[in-house]
């Protein structure tokens, strides 16, 4: 049965181009603007409804934090004929925009805040805690020793009272 309705825009040629475009830095709203591109909300609605295309667009994304982390460093060496008429302020603006939507698009590349994970061994299960049992008899007169020695200090410290009361 054939589909109702016009036909779309959004050619395998104009994703490739579209995926092109972010690639290399473009945002969706400049790419809308261009001619042959569908509006926003189509390239979106893609990209809900085609696994593929969505891949595809995320590793453009990946490649667009690229170009936008190179322009940060050539804006900073006053090496972009974009911004040589710019102050040392607005320079800083501009490289700060581009520093805060990479930290906000690829967090563990570009963020700057240190990230802890505990996961299990395979790297995304849950932490797996393992006790072992030792009889004491079986250690050594010196770690029996080591180990009473830290349980004093332990019981002394907790029973200490505190100083700031």
């Amino acid at each position: 049965m054939a589909k109702i309705g016009r036909p779309s825009k959004m050619t395998p040629e104009v994703q490739e181009r579209v995926l092109e475009l972010i690639a290399t830095g473009h945002s969706v709203q400049q790419i809308e603007k261009m001619d042959g591109i569908p509006e926003e909300k189509s390239i979106y609605g893609l990209l809900i409804r085609d696994p593929i295309f969505a891949e595809k667009y995320t590793r453009a994304r990946e490649a667009q934090q690229e170009v936008w982390a190179n322009r940060a460093l050539d804006i900073a060496l006053g090496r972009d004929p974009a911004v040589v008429d710019m102050d040392a302020n607005e320079r800083r603006l501009v490289i700060d925009t581009i520093k805060w939507q990479a930290g906000k698009l690829a967090p563990k590349k570009y963020g700057d805040t240190a990230r802890v994970a505990h996961t299990g061994p395979s790297g995304d299960g849950p932490v797996q805690i393992e006790m072992q049992v030792i009889d004491p008899a079986t250690l050594a007169p010196e770690a029996m020793a080591q180990i009473q020695e830290a349980l004093s200090l332990a019981i002394e410290a907790q029973e200490a009272p505190d100083e700031e009361e």
